[in-house]
């Protein structure tokens, strides 16, 4: 997953406590690295005063 450099950070939310935990997200590079299984999804939450009009904010 490729983010802009304008995140500086971006935690995956858990699915079983619902509290931030950390990724492997580079701010520096804007690259997140995850494995997925088959059908799975992920939450991550970016900071409340995040704002972007922009569809490429976040690119899969």
């Amino acid at each position: 997953m490729q983010v802009n450099s304008f995140v500086l950070v971006l935690p995956e939310v858990s699915k079983t406590t619902g509290q931030e935990v950390s990724t492997n997200y580079n701010p520096a590079t804007g690259a997140l690295s995850d494995s997925f299984a088959p059908g799975e999804g992920r939450l991550y939450a970016l900071d409340a005063s995040f704002e972007s009009n922009n569809s490429e904010a976040i690119r899969i």
